[in-house]
């Protein structure tokens, strides 16, 4: 009986890399799109565009370095370059300072799944701290995509007011969830 010989895997080529990197990290780069762009069609969209253009710029990834930041910082980029394509005004889209602070840490939540939790773990208890009405507005316009002029009226109140509520809103959300990071980093030191 002849035994077959045993070949070490041949090492990995570029392409090989660079795809076993996008499929690993393609529902991390979906989550991370779609918290940048909550319409989901549009999210699903950005998502292709990234991935074709990670393929098509594959040559340009050095082969060892950290897949995952790449991959984000094209990330980044296409999502930036949708907003600007797409600035109707209807929905409100992270700055750029807030896209790229998020990307940085998409990358660290990967490396540290735990931080990633706690994260999303106080964003949900901060929204639900926030009361019925302001966690449905919340919802109604960043996760469902209602406009300012939509989601005003439905509201009863003017678009002006609106803006000026969610800034608060968002500032009241921001600070609740780095004091619930805060206290977690505490009480496991």
């Amino acid at each position: 009986m002849h035994k077959p010989e045993e070949h070490p895997d041949p090492p990995r080529g570029l392409e090989e890399e660079v795809l076993a990197g996008l499929l690993e990290a393609r529902a991390d780069l979906n989550h991370y799109i779609y918290s940048s762009i909550p319409n989901r069609s549009d999210s699903e969209d950005v998502l292709q565009e990234v991935c074709l253009k990670i393929w098509k710029s594959k040559d340009q990834y050095r082969t060892g370095s950290n897949f995952r930041a790449w991959a984000f910082t094209i990330a980044r980029y296409t999502i930036l370059d949708f907003r600007k394509r797409h600035a109707t005004g209807r929905v409100i889209y992270l700055d750029a300072e807030a896209v790229r602070a998020l990307a940085d840490e998409m990358v660290i939540a990967r490396q540290d799944p735990g931080s990633w939790h706690a994260y999303s773990d106080a964003l949900a208890a901060c929204i639900t701290q926030l009361g019925e009405r302001l966690s449905r507005t919340l919802k109604l316009h960043y996760k469902d995509g209602f406009s300012m002029a939509d989601l005003a009226e439905r509201e009863g109140m003017s678009e002006s007011s609106l803006k000026q509520l969610l800034y608060r809103t968002r500032i009241k959300v921001r600070e609740c969830v780095r004091l619930r990071l805060d206290q977690t980093l505490d009480t496991t030191s």
